[in-house]
């Protein structure tokens, strides 16, 4: 047998196993004995009936291809294992393996490799936390929207529909040549963001009064989500019947104490400000957390098989189907409104796979190289307050405690106390 290697990156070999004919030929004669063995020929006991007697029982085409899958059943297996181990090569997963020639035989086999990673100088990584810090500005804003969300809708009489009401109005058409079910009563808000049922109908309806009527023609655009209404003409008749805007709550002591158990608007503005503080520190937490790992898995250079990448991006596209259609929509639907093809989708989604491989290679590297090690009772303790979090508490114990719920638990603690020594190793480098 002659076996030649190639080194395909990333991290894959290809083998070209060449079979020495005098095996092949008895690989075949074994193949053909145990096929003729279980073929009945009238007038012949199984296995004794001459060789052209058989071949014009099956037939010749149909008993060579017969010999042939024999053959590769089982010559191919053993062949490759003999190969794998005259190469001293240690496969990371299950191998292509294809035949190339059948006289000779020759078979190709490209074998993904265990993943190697060679860290940079982590150490040497400099991140400090970025100083978190409030604004008035920020304040205000967050008392903006708490204004908003108690603002009362009052019906307007003396002037026409201006962006920021609310109307109430009665909704027939056509698209093209197909009428749209009429919606009575239905309540509408106008804002610059409000597209619906075309873009420019909102806008169409500035200026009129409770009680007018009035006719819209608009075209889709030629790029409109929809695919089934881009470029299309509809005509809208629209009556309104109520106009409401907006009215705000005085921004004073009584609206504080409205939102909360506070006496005066100071001790809102208080309170807030240490929220949106908490908030903002949590957030250049995570923003130094992320550029730390960002910088080390820079540093390191890696190699693995795209089969670790494939599988990843099969289960990451598995979790979105699951996730929108716990929202009421399938992946075509998404990726039409989102104006993306299936194509742009799969290159995406194999890119931030590729990354989420790269990167947990990496952090198990560095958890080797930091030593870090998890407890039985770390991992029972995250257990448990994920159970005191949950709303269904019990549900959750029997997932967590099953044995791929503790290994799925154990790897998150991995991973986070990976990332902890790395931000702690950063944050010294820059203190010292």
């Amino acid at each position: 047998m002659k076996v030649t290697t190639e080194q395909l990156p990333p991290g894959q070999v290809v083998l070209t196993i060449e079979v020495e004919p005098e095996r092949l030929a008895k690989a075949q004669e074994e193949a053909y004995r145990r096929l003729a063995e279980r073929t009945i020929v009238p007038g012949f006991r199984k296995g004794h009936a001459p060789r052209h007697v058989v071949e014009r029982q099956i037939g010749r085409e149909r008993l060579q291809e017969r010999i042939k899958d024999d053959v590769h059943d089982r010559l191919l297996p053993a062949v490759y294992e003999e190969a794998l181990k005259e190469t001293g090569i240690h496969p990371f997963a299950t191998a292509q393996v294809e035949v190339t020639q059948e006289e000779p035989l020759v078979l190709k086999a490209t074998v993904p490799l265990p993943p190697s990673v060679e860290l940079g100088d982590y150490h040497a990584i400099h991140i400090p936390i970025e100083e978190a810090t409030i604004s008035e500005d920020d304040v205000n804003a967050t008392l903006a929207r708490l204004r908003d969300q108690q603002a009362e809708l009052v019906p307007v009489i003396h002037r026409p529909a201006m962006l920021g009401d609310q109307l109430v109005i009665d909704l027939s058409g056509n698209v093209g040549e197909r009428p749209i079910a009429p919606q009575n009563g239905i309540a509408y808000i106008l804002s610059p963001t409000n597209d619906r049922p075309a873009p420019g109908f909102g806008a169409s309806l500035q200026g009129l009064h409770p009680g007018e009527s009035k006719d819209i023609a608009l075209t889709y655009p030629a790029d409109y989500a929809n695919h089934d209404l881009a470029g299309q003409e509809a005509t809208f008749h629209v009556t309104v019947h109520k106009i409401e805007e907006k009215r705000l709550p005085p921004l004073d002591d009584e609206f504080a104490h409205s939102t909360g158990e506070f006496a005066t608007l100071d001790d809102l503005k208080a309170s807030l400000r240490t929220t949106l503080q908490q908030q903002a520190a949590e957030a250049a937490r995570r923003k130094q957390r992320q550029q730390v790992v960002e910088a080390v898995v820079r540093q390191a250079h890696t190699e693995f098989p795209p089969v670790l990448v494939e599988q990843e991006a099969k289960e990451s596209r598995q979790r979105t189907i699951n996730r929108l259609g716990e929202q009421g929509f399938t992946l075509e639907n998404y990726l039409k409104l989102a104006k993306q093809t299936p194509e742009a989708f799969e290159a995406e989604l194999r890119q931030q796979a590729e990354e989420r491989v790269r990167t947990g290679l990496v952090l198990l590297k560095v958890a080797e190289a930091e030593n870090i090690k998890v407890e039985p009772a770390e991992i029972e303790a995250e257990i448990e307050q994920a159970v005191a979090a949950s709303k269904e508490p019990a549900r959750l114990r029997r997932s967590l405690t099953a044995p791929a719920g503790r290994r799925s638990v154990e790897s998150l603690l991995h991973e986070r106390k990976t990332i902890d020594r790395l931000v702690e190793i950063a944050t010294q480098a820059e203190a010292v």
